[in-house]
């Protein structure tokens, strides 16, 4: 999980440039199966609830999957004050946000 501005801005003019997010997951022979990173400028504080939400979510939420945990992140984020409608919405799942992490 990186929280922090633009690791995942895609969209750089230069399409032969990756950002952090792709590299990590699209490695051919040992990368990660999922990246959340943020594609803006963001918030420190707003990246931090995101991350806490995110943990407290998978680690005592019981929630299954990385796309739930994920939606924990949002909803303390939401819940401290940062617009859903822009702030959260600069963090995104790189990979299958139905992935199991906890069977």
């Amino acid at each position: 999980m990186a929280t922090t501005c633009v690791n995942s801005y895609y969209i750089f003019p230069d399409s032969a440039k990756e950002c952090l997010a792709e590299v990590l997951v699209e490695h051919p022979t040992h990368g990660a199966i999922a990246c959340i990173a943020g594609g803006a400028l963001s918030q420190d504080d707003s990246a931090s609830h995101i991350s806490i939400g995110f943990h407290d979510a998978l680690i005592d939420g019981g929630v299954r999957t990385l796309g739930e945990a994920m939606s924990g992140g949002h909803l303390r984020a939401f819940a401290m004050g940062f617009d859903a409608s822009l702030e959260l919405t600069f963090y995104q799942i790189f990979g299958d946000p139905g992935l199991i992490v906890n069977p």
